[in-house]
């Protein structure tokens, strides 16, 4: 959609204006406010929607039009100007005809502006505007909005999957088929249940159910709102004033040229100020001896096992410090890390000490542990909560109770320290994979927390998101001095950030030290073959100097030990044959899109997967793996080109 003018006023000048325009298109049948209404709205509808508009035009309105014109006279038979007889006796009169004309215009004038209506009042101002009366009724409507798409494409997934498992639900009879349709709605049922879990655990930990619960809304009434809405009574005024005195009398409503937009960008001067000049300052400060948490012979079992989860755990984390927790599945890492934050604490025996801040944190208030504690999941999906990228920043904040000044304020400098400006209107279902988790760690620290604990939050990202999302995380660390407690796999990566590692196995802390040193301690473990490569090739040489973290201090390590790296002998590892090869897929010169005036998602993909051989399909976030594999199972058909 086009951005205008008008769609960036207040929604209520909005609302108004389409209620005026539309009423007086349905109820006034003079013919030149008729025709001013239908080519207003015509001309509006085709600036939003551009050709789409015309062809809206000719396949729908004009029907309307023409049928309107037709059937009218053949009903309506009042008028005194004669024209004939039909030959069931009714009399055809040339003011039939002439309402009849108008009667289609005022339609396609009513269908045009209501078009116009549904480009211009999303349901984010739909939401504010009906929302306001009851709050609560805004949060149900945005999740409402925001999952019930979720839900449905979910749907099509799990019907896909069923697919290439024989479990189509459009073949066989009709027991067979509802055998069919009943695991589908079972899976689908499960899905939503494991997934409302985690969506609610966000939710808590984001603060939701304080007392003093704010709305915050984008909207702005300023001073060019209210002129328009002067105008907009004045003129709605003098329309019905006209209406009950029989004097209908006609004004020129005058453009509003000016651009308005709200100004996300601004924040960028603020140069996060609550962050650095607060009264909790958290930034890094060596000089700060009071620990961030302590833990303290920690041991917790679930109910109904023997074996318990984290066994005799004593460590302490200082503020401002990068705290990476490490270890096989199962190990016992995310039961320790939601035991930093009561409210996602998990149900079972627990023994042993947890401080924040010197104090136990089962006697921190749930309000303190909202703001000061960040938690982010591991599903980017699940954690959001709102169906609109500013509504989702807003969401933890709101929950705390701020003004709308302080909320605003807020919005806009995670949207500005995090590059979100350009999405900050578009729906959530919109973004990536890796945009969704960006957002979900941008409304975390909308609430300015003190410490930031991530579990594994780059598990369902491609590697590039990963990366970036990582290298934020960084940032955050050092620009902000919030404290980071991070689980993740991707040790290449994480392992030259830490400032301390925790190495769980069993449950057991097995290690908490610099990355140097656990490096150089795990030689002899299983967890060793996850190291970073420089640490791997350290162990494996003899351990000589000081242990290498990234790739550049490796390099330097193998140059001064064993001489220039030009000098060691390299042996080619794999040979090319060219040989006949036999393929069980192929794709040659496919195109694929999902709607017919859609985008192309494949473009031109010609590929070959080799007999017994492991291919793989790398690429970014919304680049058309998933569909490509899609349509190489026969789940989709190409529009053009052909899977053999």
């Amino acid at each position: 959609m086009r951005q205008d003018t008008f769609s960036t006023f207040h929604p209520v000048n909005n609302f108004l204006y389409f209620v005026l325009v539309i009423g007086c298109s349905m109820f006034l049948m003079h013919p030149v406010f008729l025709g001013l209404s239908c080519l207003g709205g015509m001309a509006y509808y085709i600036y939003l929607k551009h050709w789409k508009a015309l062809k809206t035009a000719l396949w729908l309105m004009l029907p309307v039009f023409l049928i309107s014109a037709a059937v009218n006279p053949l009903f309506n038979h009042q008028g005194i100007t004669l024209i004939l007889y039909l030959k069931n006796g009714n009399p055809l009169t040339l003011e039939s005809i002439l309402y009849g004309l108008a009667a289609g215009v005022m339609l396609v004038s009513v269908l045009n502006w209501f078009s116009c209506y549904q480009v211009v009042m999303t349901s984010d101002k739909f939401i504010y505007l009906f929302g306001k009366a009851i709050p609560a009724v805004s949060l149900i409507l945005s999740m409402v909005l925001r999952f019930v798409p979720r839900f449905k494409n979910q749907i099509e997934k799990i019907s896909d999957s069923q697919k290439c498992i024989g479990r189509d639900v459009t073949n066989g009879n009709v027991l067979a088929r509802a055998k069919h349709g009943m695991k589908i709605l079972s899976v689908m049922t499960t899905w939503a249940l494991e997934n409302s879990v985690e969506t609610a655990d966000s939710m808590k930990s984001r603060g939701y159910g304080l007392r003093g619960r704010n709305n915050f809304s984008i909207y702005r009434f300023d001073t060019r709102d209210k002129l328009f809405l002067g105008i907009l009574l004045l003129l709605g005024g003098n329309i019905f004033a006209g209406i009950l005195t029989k004097r209908v009398q006609f004004f020129v409503l005058p453009h509003v040229a000016d651009e308005y937009k709200y100004p996300v960008g601004h924040a960028g001067v603020c140069v996060l100020w609550d962050f650095v000049f607060s009264p909790y300052n958290h930034r890094c400060d060596r000089g700060y001896k009071m620990a961030l948490y302590e833990i303290k012979n920690l041991n917790f079992t679930y109910p109904d096992t023997e074996r318990p989860a984290i066994q005799n755990l004593n460590f302490s984390i200082e503020p401002g410090e990068f705290v990476v927790i490490c270890g096989k599945s199962g190990c016992g890492k995310t039961t320790l890390l939601r035991h930093f934050k009561t409210v996602l604490s998990p149900y079972g025996k627990r023994e042993g000490e947890i401080l924040f801040e010197g104090e136990k944190l089962e006697e921190v208030s749930v309000r303190r542990q909202s703001a000061q504690i960040g938690y982010v999941l591991q599903s980017p999906d699940n954690q959001i909560v709102t169906d609109k990228v500013w509504h989702e920043l807003a969401f933890g904040v709101e929950n705390l109770g701020y003004d709308q000044q302080t909320i605003r304020l807020r919005v806009a400098e995670m949207a500005s320290f995090f590059g979100i400006q350009n999405w900050f209107d578009k729906n959530v279902e919109e973004l990536s994979g890796g945009q969704k988790q960006l957002l979900n760690l941008a409304s975390v620290m909308a609430m300015q927390p003190k410490v930031l604990v991530l579990d594994e939050p780059t598990s369902q990202l491609d590697p590039i998101a990963a990366g970036e999302f990582l290298s934020t995380i960084r940032k955050i660390n050092l620009d902000l001095g919030v404290t980071v407690i991070l689980i993740e796999h991707r040790l290449e990566e994480v392992f030259p950030m830490a400032d301390q590692v925790l190495v769980l196995e069993e449950g057991k802390q097995i290690y908490f030290d610099t990355p140097r040193m656990v490096g150089k301690d795990l030689a002899d473990n299983d967890l060793f073959l996850a190291m970073p490569s420089p640490v791997q090739i350290y162990n494996g040489t003899g351990q000589e100097g000081v242990c290498p973290l990234t790739v550049c201090e490796g390099r330097n390590w193998l140059e001064q030990h064993y001489g220039s790296c030009k000098n060691m002998q390299h042996r080619e590892c794999f040979r090319h044959r060219k040989q006949e090869r036999d393929y069980v897929v192929e794709a040659k010169e496919v195109w694929f899109r999902y709607e017919k005036d859609g985008r192309d998602i494949v473009k031109d993909l010609s590929l070959q997967v080799p007999k017994g051989e492991l291919f793989c399909i790398l690429g970014g976030n919304g680049t058309g793996k998933s569909t490509t594999l899609s349509l190489l199972s026969g789940i989709h058909r190409p529009y053009r080109g052909k899977i053999l």
